[in-house]
């Protein structure tokens, strides 16, 4: 949710700034350059936990068209899901766990669960309520299979994609049915994930105090 509003705040804002109009050009006269430093701040974000990747999204919508947004916001996909995993390799799951441990029902899923890492890998990223970078990490350190964390990831990180893209084409006309359309089923999305998430740790919760 947080995630959300800061990023319809940060393009509102964007869309205000008469420099940044100026900017909008450039995909126009330089589309590559442009694409390419969208990728690099891919590549910044996947080094941080901090940055929201749905302002990513929305940005490749608002400055492409919309076949263009979806497969820059692909690549840029993939690049978070292998580049984190390639620091959890590194860091080793000593550090890593020094990175979750204000996630301690997030780091009990996941000792739980190793034996469906597929299915974990996809679960994790969907539910969009746990800082997918430090979900990469932990994965990696775990020594979750790369094709795993890179299929699961890819399939539960798709579909919020695909509605803040096109959320970024309809900023351009707040006012139109593309863009609320899109916001309120964002919002639904991680409204949902998040209640789910919470249902599924109680469910888990019983089943261990039953055993």
């Amino acid at each position: 949710m947080g995630g959300v509003a800061l990023g319809l705040a940060v393009l509102w804002a964007l869309r205000s700034d008469l420099s940044f109009h100026a900017l909008l050009a450039q995909p126009l006269q330089a589309p590559l350059w442009t694409a390419g430093f969208l990728l690099l701040c891919y590549a910044l974000k996947s080094a941080t936990v901090v940055f929201p990747l749905l302002v990513l999204e929305m940005a490749a919508g608002y400055l492409f068209p919309l076949p263009a947004a979806l497969l820059l916001n692909l690549l840029g996909i993939w690049i978070i899901l292998t580049i984190p995993y390639g620091i959890g390799r590194a860091l080793g799951l000593r550090q890593v766990r020094k990175l979750t441990q204000n996630y301690p029902k997030f780091q009990l899923l996941m000792e739980k669960q190793q034996d469906h890492s597929l299915f974990l890998c996809f679960f994790l990223r969907a539910i969009s309520c746990l800082p997918g970078d430090l979900v990469t990490l932990y994965l990696s350190a775990t020594h979750t299979h790369f094709w795993h964390n890179f299929l699961g990831g890819t399939l539960g990180i798709v579909p919020g994609m695909i509605l803040a893209t096109v959320m970024g084409v309809g900023i351009q006309d707040p006012s139109s049915p593309t863009f609320w359309v899109s916001a309120a089923l964002t919002v639904g999305l991680s409204v949902s994930s998040t209640v789910f998430y919470s249902v599924y740790l109680k469910r888990h919760r019983g089943k261990e105090d039953q055993e």
